[in-house]
């Protein structure tokens, strides 16, 4: 019978040549930027979606502003409508105050009197 050794097996043994046997392979650059140039892809991608999002968000929040201001004018032209056909006097008061205030305002203005101009 003949006699047998016990070698144990590392899974990082060195061969004659020095390398190491049975150590995981070391990446290819080539597979080493291809990992870079996905990771890059999907994070240009991430924010493109973020930036898409955001511009969404953005514009639904500037037509719902748009929305508010144009029905906060037409609640206001109505509003004045409805006191002017309620106050008639009144408005027709202030009406002739306003003109009265124009008049003098403009009256104080450069004058063409004496010659000058």
């Amino acid at each position: 019978m003949a006699q047998q050794t016990f070698r144990p097996q590392h899974s990082h043994a060195q061969g004659e040549d020095g390398a190491n046997r049975g150590a995981p392979p070391s990446p290819s650059p080539s597979s080493t930027m291809s990992t870079i140039a996905k990771g890059a892809e999907n994070m240009a991608s991430s924010a493109v979606d973020a930036v898409g999002q955001a511009w969404d968000s953005t514009r639904s929040g500037v037509e719902l502003a748009a929305s508010s201001v144009g029905d906060a004018a037409g609640n206001a032209w109505d509003e004045t409508r409805m006191f002017l056909r309620r106050y008639p006097l009144a408005t027709l008061g202030g009406g002739f105050v306003l003109g009265f205030l124009v008049a003098t305002a403009m009256g104080h203005g450069p004058s063409t009197r004496n010659g000058s101009h």
